[in-house]
């Protein structure tokens, strides 16, 4: 069986590459047959002559003969196809214009499409870079109070020991490093971990080793872990780094690795073991949560639902043993991957559905096209029928001509996608994770193909039922300038129609972006943000250990910039706003109910300094700020914002009430804060992410090592890199200055997400409607064409111009009328997957769904007008005597 699909195999190649030979061989084996046949007639009686006509009368037509062995050696298609194809090829030469349009209009399909697939497929359909990715997860602490609490060091280790489900558990806190050189020092990214994660991960080293529990415990010689990126840039790829110790935020640690660069470690410059600070601060509280994010490995064989069912099942039961720490605690086990890309997914989602609209678009106005196309050909098949040929063979040379089409769309779509996706590097570089890997490769180059036969596809399907149902005689009897068939007016009716709902469904994405975009700039984050400064400054290192020394040099600072002539105001902040970042704390207020274990109410935890109000222009509501009297030896207070008012004291005079924060007992007064003033609330963590109430404590009282410095300026706040660079040096130079920035940048980086999808939308909107009036244009120009003579007759009977443009325009209208009624009814599901991306305006905004309906209703006016402006100057008698 096997011999004989080979020999076939074998014949099949042949006869496609060894035409020449086979045509030989068979010329040759009829003219040794009918020599056979010859001289057997001449033996029994017959003349040469007479022998050679009964031998050729009983062979029979030597030509179809010919014809069913070319048939039995499998040639027919190959040689159809090739003749399609040659058919195809002159058609494309023959109308240049036609075809540059068809491949342009594909083309710009196909290229935002594809372009925008490699974008996405780096978030929503390929893996991360570990081995076997799919059994990683993020573990996370939650309450019903607080989605999101991250990892209690205590419960971490207790999860280790008690699990069954997973092979590995690792923890990490991110947090930056100072590298301090004997010269120099600079700000780099760096984490702390514990020696399981890098397991979790199955990362191996570029040169060197990784962490083992030997490093990762409390009083272990200090080791390091580098990035490539850093080993690369700061180091020169030296292996001789392995063994060298560098002073990182005031310590000497020991080079044992280099990373590689793999998303999302890439992003770190320097590791450290979490075990060597794991008995310091607040890690060995069970009711801490500072900072740690957790990532699994689940065992092979054991399925998701039941890793996440064992570790709640030992949430459950830490909850009972310690109720005051565990109580209404639990876990949230899901996949890494959808952790780490969950912001960028909707946008991306989003942007998927606007370019298959676009190319729906596109490929409406090719089809529209080719009907016309065809209308002019009708004459042309009905000939070829009469000539011979079959419906299947007419089919088929359309077939192959939309397919020719189309792949040449395809092709353009390549190129057009290089030079999309190089753009989208450079717009969405801090929106997308691992946007550098997005390129044209095999699964692109895949999909654009795929996205080419599906186009040809659509657009051929019109053009081909419409061929199908021309019979012979009316083909025949149609000249080349006959009017259009019923049927291919209702296909470009629907065409349009859906052209028009398509456009408007991705115009009212753009206009709910639009309107979210601008909702976000016109929102106040509750401080000023116009000639603001600020940078970050990590007072790390043994010699500011004692919170007075940090004090001292911080009011050091302060006053060294304002003394700056650009300066009119310095304050320091802990964390900044818009930053995305906060301090949780759980609170009680004094005189209420004791909350139940789990059940205590959040806050965020805010220290400044006593000018920090000033200014940035928070204003105050109630009571008093801070001043030089509210030092660590002096009572204990806070500020408030009006929503912590609002939810504790929504009918009482909050100023001078009390509370705790943190889980400090009531009965030792040290740990009640008095309420001395009331601000507004500011948008801590971005403008469209809803913030829980704030409290404000006086940085004497509550001294941190990370400051955020804010300087109210006098003039251009982007000035002052240098002079601030400077004043810190002379303080300390070993201290890095970092993260220098205006308050307007920061609040441009805060809504980058919902503006670079407005833009996008944007695009894709404008060129939809683009083609939509291109669509209305060349549909309405070619029936003024096909109507003249009826034209010419309305006219000639006294039809005056104005009711002839009307009936034009009329007809026009009614197409794009339908089309935006389709087009709100699509355009909801669009809006659903940009939902929660929104700010201050609903998936149904009638200021959206109103701009949407002029925009498109001034569009097709203009498209409808011109070709009704045309039909109005042909004269009758022309019109009559060219028919």
């Amino acid at each position: 069986m096997f011999a004989k699909l080979l020999k076939r195999i074998a014949f099949e190649l042949q006869s496609l590459f060894g035409r020449k030979t086979l045509e030989e061989n068979l010329d040759e084996e009829i003219r040794l047959h009918l020599e056979e046949m010859v001289e057997d007639l001449i033996a029994g009686g017959k003349s040469p002559e007479e022998a050679r006509n009964a031998a050729m009368r009983e062979f029979g037509n030597v030509e179809g003969l010919k014809e069913e062995c070319r048939d039995s050696w499998g040639m027919r298609f190959v040689e159809t196809l090739f003749r399609h194809l040659r058919i195809a090829g002159r058609q494309m030469i023959r109308k240049k214009g036609f075809t540059a349009v068809v491949v342009l209009t594909l083309g710009l399909g196909i290229g935002v499409n594809t372009a925008i697939y490699s974008l996405a497929k780096l978030v929503i359909f390929q893996p991360l870079s570990f081995p076997n990715a799919d059994q990683l997860v993020a573990i996370d602490e939650r309450t019903d109070q607080i989605s999101s609490l991250g990892v209690s060091y205590p419960n971490f280790r207790d999860w280790q020991e008690r699990q069954n489900s997973f092979s590995a558990i690792g923890v990490s806190r991110n947090g930056g490093f100072s590298l301090i050189g004997p010269d120099s020092s600079e700000r780099i990214n760096g984490v702390r971990i514990t020696h399981e994660y890098l397991e979790v991960l199955k990362v191996a080293p570029l040169i060197g080793r990784l962490f083992s529990a030997e490093d990762d415990h409390p009083g272990a010689e200090p080791t390091a872990l580098i990035g490539e990126r850093l080993w690369r840039n700061r180091f020169g790829a030296k292996d001789s780094i392995i063994g060298e110790t560098k002073n990182l935020t005031g310590q000497l640690y020991t080079i044992i690795g280099v990373l590689p660069a793999i998303y999302p470690i890439e992003s770190r410059d320097v590791w450290t073991p979490l075990g060597l600070i794991a008995d310091k601060g607040v890690f060995p509280d069970r009711d801490n949560h500072p900072g740690l994010r957790a990532i699994a490995r689940i065992k092979p064989g054991i399925k998701l639902d039941q890793a996440r069912s064992n570790l709640e099942r030992i949430a459950a039961d830490l909850a009972v043993e310690y109720p005051n720490t565990n109580a209404g605690h639990t876990v949230t086990v899901e996949s890494l991957q959808d952790r780490l890309y969950r912001p960028s997914k909707p946008p991306l989602v989003a942007l998927l559905g606007a370019s298959g609209f676009l190319l729906l678009i596109a490929c409406a106005n090719v089809a529209n096209m080719q009907l016309v196309s065809s209308q002019g050909r009708r004459h042309e098949f009905g000939i070829r029928v009469s000539l011979g040929a079959n419906r299947r063979q007419i089919l088929g040379q359309l077939v192959v001509e939309c397919l020719t089409l189309g792949l040449a769309g395809g092709a353009a779509g390549i190129l057009i996608a290089l030079g999309s996706i190089e753009w989208l590097k450079t717009i969405l570089e801090n929106v997308v994770p691992r946007i550098g890997e997005t390129g044209i490769d095999g699964s692109a180059l895949a999909y654009a193909a795929a996205m080419s036969i599906a186009s040809s596809f659509l657009f051929g399907l019109a053009p081909l039922r419409q061929a199908m149902r021309l019979s012979q005689k009316e083909a025949i009897s149609l000249g080349s300038r006959s009017s259009e068939s019923q049927q291919g007016k209702k296909w470009k009716a629907v065409l349009i129609v859906g052209e028009f709902a398509l456009t408007s469904a991705l115009l009212v994405g753009a206009g709910l972006m639009i309107r979210t975009t601008d909702n976000l700039y016109k929102s106040s984050p509750g401080f000023q943000t116009d000639q603001r400064f600020t940078f970050s400054w990590t007072l790390s290192g043994t010699e500011y250990s004692e919170a007075e020394k940090r004090i001292q040099t911080v009011e050091r600072a302060q006053e060294k910039l304002n003394g700056l002539p650009e300066v009119s105001s310095v304050s320091v902040v802990n964390p900044l706003p818009l930053s995305g970042s906060g301090n949780g704390t759980v609170y009680y207020v004094e005189g209420t109910p004791l909350p139940a274990p789990g059940k205590s109410r959040s806050t965020e935890r805010i220290v400044i300094s006593h000018t920090y109000f000033e200014t940035t222009g928070i204003r105050l509501i109630a009571g008093r700020l801070f001043n030089d009297f509210d030092k660590a030896d002096t009572q204990r207070v806070a500020i408030v914002d009006k929503t912590f008012v609002e939810r504790n004291f929504p009918n009482e005079d909050p100023i001078g009430k009390r509370f705790i924060n943190g889980r400090g007992p009531p009965s030792d007064p040290k740990f009640w804060k008095q309420i001395v003033g009331v601000v507004e609330h500011v948008k801590m963590r971005g403008l469209s992410t809803s913030t829980r109430e704030q409290m404000y404590l006086p940085i004497r009282q509550s001294t941190p090592r990370d400051y955020s410095f804010v300087l109210k300026t006098k003039g251009d706040p982007n000035k002052l890199n240098n002079a601030v660079r400077k004043t810190l040096f002379e303080i300390d130079s070993s201290l890095p200055v970092y993260h220098l920035s205006s308050f307007d940048s920061l609040f441009d980086d805060s809504v980058s997400r919902e503006r670079l999808l407005m833009q996008l939308l944007g695009v894709l909107a404008a060129l939809a409607l683009l083609l939509a009036a291109v669509g209305i244009y060349g549909v309405l120009s070619y029936t003024v064409g096909q109507q003249q003579r009826e034209i010419g007759i309305r006219m000639a009977v006294g039809a005056n111009r104005g009711s002839i443009r009307n009936l034009i325009l009329s007809n026009g209208a009614k197409l794009a009328g339908a089309g935006l009624t389709i087009g709100f009814l699509a355009s909801l599901g669009l809006s659903r997957l940009l939902s929660g991306m929104l700010y201050g305006v609903s998936t149904f905004d009638g200021a959206s769904f109103g701009a949407v309906v002029i925009v498109l209703g001034v569009v097709g006016l203009i498209a409808c007008w011109l070709p009704a402006h045309r039909a109005t100057r042909i004269a009758p008698s022309f019109a009559l005597r060219g028919d």
